[in-house]
């Protein structure tokens, strides 16, 4: 993960170097991996930790001041891997891992929460990040790896809700729409017409 992240970095250095176009000021979809999050990742790849100090290197090499923080703490409860252990308890600490690194580097990063909205806990988890200085800022929801099907009028009340405490809170709202692929639910074109398996 490191390397893709250092590839990207150096990629924008040429680009603003041959182009002579600005590096962009904010990155405004970036991960930090604690060891907790790389252990849930397959095996078949070396991942490797990243946190905010590694993150800001490559930051720099860029030439981006600051950076949105997303955390990945969705990651364990995604219904499509093996159950986790003190579920919420993991999310909640990754949350707080999350909270912890942006919290070194003020000046640079934003921290938003990470959560399945899905989840019986997820509302509490969201007020709780909402009284954080770091991650108050707004809420990741992945819904192909929280397994959200927008055609269960359940999950889609369910999100009503959760994005409904995020806007009285004034948290900024970032997802990944996609359907989940692992669970092959169907993806729509726009208008809503099913796009064949």
């Amino acid at each position: 993960m490191r390397t893709l992240v250092c590839a990207v970095a150096l990629f924008l250095s040429a680009l603003q170097a041959s182009t002579r176009v600005p590096a962009p000021l904010v990155d405004h979809h970036q991960h930090l991996y604690s060891a907790e999050t790389i252990g849930l990742l397959p095996r078949s790849v070396d991942y490797e930790t990243l946190d905010a100090a590694e993150l800001l290197k490559y930051l720099d090499a860029a030439g981006i001041q600051r950076a949105a923080i997303l955390s990945t703490a969705y990651q364990f409860a995604n219904p499509n891997r093996p159950p986790v252990e003190d579920e919420h308890a993991k999310v909640r600490a990754e949350n707080e891992w999350t909270s912890r690194q942006v919290a070194r580097y003020p000046n640079r990063l934003r921290g938003l929460c990470g959560l399945n909205p899905l989840k019986d806990y997820a509302l509490e988890e969201l007020e709780r990040c909402a009284a954080d200085r770091w991650l108050r800022f707004g809420v990741k929801m992945h819904f192909g790896n929280s397994d959200v099907d927008l055609d269960n009028p359940t999950h889609v009340q369910q999100l009503q809700r959760v994005f409904r405490a995020a806007n009285d809170h004034r948290m900024a709202i970032v997802v990944h729409m996609r359907s989940s692929t692992t669970m092959r639910r169907p993806v729509r074109r726009e208008g809503g017409t099913r796009v064949p398996d």
